[in-house]
C-alpha cells in the first residue's frame, strides 16, 4: 500500500471523539509546486505524516517532512506525529521521542494507539 493510499485509508482516528481533519496545501516561498500534508487535526492542532510502512527509512522521511512543514506553517502545529500501519520497533519509538514527535499506529483490532 502506498503512502497516499495509507493516508486515505487511515484517518479513522476517532478513539473517543470526532476529529476535525483536513489536509493543508501551500507553495513554499520561491517554489512552484505546493506541499500537500497528510491529516491535520484542527481541534488539537496536530499534524500527522502517514507512511505505508514502519521501516526506518520511511519514518526518517516522515520526520523530515513534519519538521519542514512545521517550519513553513504560519501557525505551527502544537503536536507532530507519524501515522503508521503497525507498531514500530522500540528503537524507532525512541528516535521519535527524542525529537518530541508522537507515533500513532493501527492495532490488529482496527483501533489506533498513540504514544
Amino acid at each position: 500500500m502506498s503512502d497516499s493510499e495509507r493516508t486515505t485509508a487511515s484517518p479513522n482516528l476517532k478513539p473517543c471523539r470526532a476529529r476535525n481533519l483536513i489536509r493543508l496545501s501551500w507553495p513554499p516561498k520561491g517554489e512552484i509546486k505546493s506541499f500537500l500534508t497528510d491529516p491535520y487535526d484542527l481541534t488539537d492542532e496536530h499534524l500527522y505524516e502517514a507512511k505505508g510502512s514502519a521501516a526506518r527509512e520511511k519514518v526518517r522521511m516522515a520526520v523530515g517532512q513534519l519538521l519542514d512543514y512545521k517550519r513553513l506553517m504560519e501557525t505551527p502545529p502544537r503536536k507532530l506525529s507519524v501515522l503508521l500501519p503497525h507498531e514500530p520497533s522500540s528503537d524507532i519509538r525512541s528516535f521519535l521521542a527524542a525529537y518530541g514527535i508522537g507515533c500513532t499506529w493501527q492495532q490488529e483490532d482496527g483501533r489506533f494507539k498513540s504514544l
